[in-house]
């Protein structure tokens, strides 16, 4: 189910401004440019920047990514996040814009899912909403649950979902901190290639309607969304699906998230991610928590229960490319009293990113990752641990 709202992430994101700042360009005299460089050329530094573009009163960011993740092999996806500025009626600043995103995504191994969706600012920013709906046919992996392998290789399945979700974030007061309600609706159906007969697996996962609400608590001082120099972002939720509700079983999915960034230098920043994540009563297969770090396939480490902690630090060395270099552990498992049949591992990797809209912190690059298996390429926008 990742995968099935996973392009609906990009649209959820509001823009922030960041503090971030390259080394000063000509003098404003010298800076007279034609449209196109107005808008894709910074007059700071004379360099490719887009800022401008996004500035834009219906700009738009078109997107383009390499899918890479072994878990549904090479593609890419393509989009069009269109963009609506907005200002507070008093004092005229800039605010979270309105976004509204149209994406599609295809895989060599037959893997494709489209998804639209809309995300507004309210009440001068201080509520935000978001609404989408999404189609996917998901070709995956099943590698068990903790060490209930069902087999000595993976087993191969399709998951088909079509579904949609809904969402409302309430700012209280003048703190950094958000309550929130999500609705998320679904039908998924999934199919293996020997058969739907695997031990283990309730016969109600392969074709089922879920529907649940899912509480939100958030707080966040990071100093803009895509890129983070410093800050702190917390989020803890408890995702009820149940009958009541419309869906066919009850069952909960409960986590909490912490991000820190903390600038030890200039240009040098270090950001420390860990995740705790449960699954409680008739919870799909597919939906188990599965450790989530570069450098592993996705569900690969998959259990009722995953933790895991993640290490990167980022050397903006020179003007507005950097380097950055991450680290990191995580382990799933199925009884939460005695932490037996288990799996973990332990990954790490190297990175680069290039500056390319100063005014909203936003950087852009690729990591390569190690892990269990061979080396995963992953081509990053914002933040790897981005979050709206």
């Amino acid at each position: 189910m990742k995968w099935t709202f996973g392009l609906l992430v990009v649209f959820c994101s509001r823009i922030a401004f960041a503090d971030e700042q390259t080394t000063a360009g000509p003098p404003p005299e010298q800076q007279k440019q034609g449209s196109w460089r107005e808008k894709f050329i910074d007059p700071q530094d004379g360099k490719l920047d887009v800022s401008a573009f996004l500035a834009t009163a219906y700009g738009f960011v078109p997107i383009a990514s390499i899918i890479t993740d072994p878990a549904i092999g090479y593609g890419g996806a393509l989009g069009l996040v269109f963009i609506k500025p907005n200002h507070d009626t008093n004092s005229g600043e800039m605010l979270r814009p309105d976004m509204a995103l149209a994406a599609g995504m295809a895989t060599e191994n037959g893997t494709w899912g489209a998804a639209g969706g809309y995300s507004g600012n309210w009440r001068n920013g201080t509520l935000k909403t978001l609404a989408g709906g999404a189609y996917a046919s998901l070709n995956l992996e099943f590698f068990g649950l903790g060490e209930a392998l069902p087999s000595s290789a993976p087993l191969k399945y399709n998951l088909e979902a079509w579904g949609a979700i809904t969402e409302a974030d309430w700012q209280i007061g003048p703190k950094p901190l958000w309550l929130g309600l999500r609705y998320a609706y679904a039908n998924v159906t999934t199919s293996f290639d020997i058969g739907n007969n695997i031990p283990g697996i309730d016969p109600i996962d392969y074709d089922q309607r879920m529907s649940g609400l899912t509480p939100l608590i958030t707080w966040d001082t990071r100093n803009n969304i895509f890129t983070p120099t410093k800050g702190v972002y917390g989020q803890a939720s408890v995702a009820v699906f149940s009958e009541s509700l419309g869906g066919d079983r009850d069952f909960q999915l409960a986590s909490v998230t912490g991000i820190w960034y903390h600038a030890l230098a200039d240009q040098l920043t270090l950001g420390v991610k860990g995740d705790v994540s449960a699954s409680f009563g008739h919870t799909p297969f597919y939906l188990r928590p599965y450790v989530q770090l570069r450098g592993i396939q996705s569900l690969q480490i998959q259990g009722e229960d995953m933790a895991q902690v993640e290490l990167e630090l980022r050397w903006q060395h020179w003007g507005r490319h950097s380097l950055l270099a991450f680290a990191g552990t995580g382990a799933a498992w199925n009884d939460r009293d005695e932490f037996n049949d288990s799996r973990s591992t332990v990954t790490g990797g190297v990175g680069y990113r290039y500056l390319l809209a100063r005014l909203f912190g936003l950087h852009m690059g690729i990591d390569v990752a190690f892990g269990p298996d061979d080396p995963i390429v992953y081509v990053q926008f914002g933040s790897a641990w981005f979050r709206p």
